[in-house]
């Protein structure tokens, strides 16, 4: 059960970073954070003496536009179901078989005929948003929400101050998922905004620790 009260948490990365952790996998950057998911996942049941399962079910909103479909305005979304292998304990075989999830999820009719064109240009994170509520609503069995939407690479200003970062918030499932994990991409770096509810998650700063030394180690095992 969880109640109506949060924690949240952040961490930060940067960009060029994300990309250089796909080393030769032909994994996207989605990929990568999703790795990165499974790492700090790993590292907080270890740090919490718990079971560790064999794997998490995260619900990813994720591109599923085909090559032909690559000068259209808009966007194709689908909410795929994204096996997690939080058991995997060496990083380039988590991102390998993470990868090869994703591909195969995407690939997949079920994706297609979940997809929604989003009709939009440039940066729209509240259709997403939208996309993800409507998801969440619906009952699904998984276990956390990843959500990584890619942002703006230029600054941001407000009332002439530089944005230096921004940190999203994905809402908890009213299913009794006390985790969401938001990412965003701005001006060169990757914003990881942590939600969980407060007395599931009551040590949300440990598992940005944890998330943190995850993308550490998913980073250093492709140099």
């Amino acid at each position: 059960e969880i109640g109506r009260d949060r924690r949240v948490a952040y961490v930060a990365a940067e960009l060029d970073s994300l990309k250089s952790a796909r080393g030769e996998t032909g994994a996207t950057v989605n990929d990568v954070i999703l790795a990165v998911a499974a790492a700090g996942l790993r590292r907080s049941f270890e740090r919490r003496g718990e079971q560790l399962p064999e794997h998490l079910v995260a619900l990813v909103p994720m591109s599923v536009r085909r090559p032909d479909e690559e000068l259209e305005l808009g966007n194709r979304i689908a909410t795929l179901l994204v096996a997690l292998p939080v058991a995997e304990a060496d990083p380039i075989t988590r991102l390998e078989r993470v990868h090869a999830e994703t591909q195969r999820l995407k690939a997949s009719e079920q994706a297609r005929a979940a997809s929604l064109i989003i009709e939009a240009t440039g940066w729209t994170p509240p259709t997403v948003n939208r996309v993800l509520a409507g998801a969440i609503a619906r009952p699904l069995s998984f276990n956390l929400v990843v959500s990584n939407v890619p942002g703006p690479q230029v600054p941001f200003y407000l009332l002439g101050r530089r944005l230096e970062a921004i940190y999203p918030f994905v809402p908890l499932s009213p299913q009794n998922h006390a985790l969401s994990i938001g990412v965003l991409s701005y001006d060169g770096g990757v914003f990881f905004g942590l939600a969980g509810d407060r007395d599931v998650l009551d040590d949300i700063d440990e598992f940005a620790a944890d998330l943190e030394a995850g993308l550490v180690e998913q980073i250093s095992a492709a140099s």
